[in-house]
């Protein structure tokens, strides 16, 4: 059996070293490489929806006081080709009084400009939570309904914990009730002893003197 040459083993160790570090930097670089891609395509996408939106909303206003009929019909149906046929929500804009033809006030109008509002509060949650590492396995975006940010602006929240994320901050807050305990007791003993000594003083008779 051959000597073990120390310089061989350590030529060895450090060729070990470069390929784990050159692995380690070609993965990193791959998500970095992939979380770029989907930030300029999906996330760019998203911008230019949310940007046809809102020129769609201010053409069927525009409609709405030139009193356009054939442009609010034309615009309903523009308006329908960009939201989701299965969602109630985007339903519920579709059906608003004055992408019907119909109901022309004030009230009308700002329903129908409420509901895109928040439509497009709702996606700009979605592609900031998207393009976050972290927050987007604890956070989701929540599209609040039309009525309950009528009745109550302040109390309609546009982002929730997910399940992972509400399992995470039971998590978190049952280790603080078990590990809190325990560092502050330690703490509070002397205190106790000391408001123990105080009182026992104070009731014995020769406190009452």
């Amino acid at each position: 059996m051959g000597q073990f040459d120390p310089e061989e083993g350590s030529l060895v160790s450090e060729v070990a070293y470069v390929l784990l570090g050159a692995f380690i930097g070609g993965i990193l670089t791959y998500f970095t490489t992939l979380r770029s891609l989907f930030n300029q395509s999906v996330v760019g996408e998203r911008k230019g929806w949310r940007d046809e939106i809102r020129k769609i909303t201010l053409e069927v206003i525009q409609a709405v006081e030139n009193r356009g009929t054939r442009d609010l019909a034309a615009l309903r149906h523009c308006l329908a080709m960009r939201l989701n046929p299965r969602d109630p929500e985007d339903n519920a804009i579709l059906n608003c009084a004055i992408l019907q033809g119909g109901e022309t006030c004030d009230c009308a109008v700002e329903e129908f400009v409420s509901r895109v509002s928040i439509l497009l509060k709702h996606d700009w949650e979605r592609a900031k939570l998207e393009t976050s590492f972290v927050k987007k396995y604890f956070v989701r975006a929540h599209r609040p309904s039309y009525w309950m940010v009528k009745r109550d602006p302040e109390t309609a929240k546009f982002r929730k914990l997910t399940r992972f994320g509400r399992f995470f901050a039971l998590a978190i807050v049952s280790v603080l009730l078990l590990i809190v305990p325990l560092i502050v007791e330690p703490l509070l003993w002397p205190l106790v002893d000391s408001w123990q000594s105080g009182w026992s003083f104070i009731w014995s008779p020769k406190g009452m003197e």
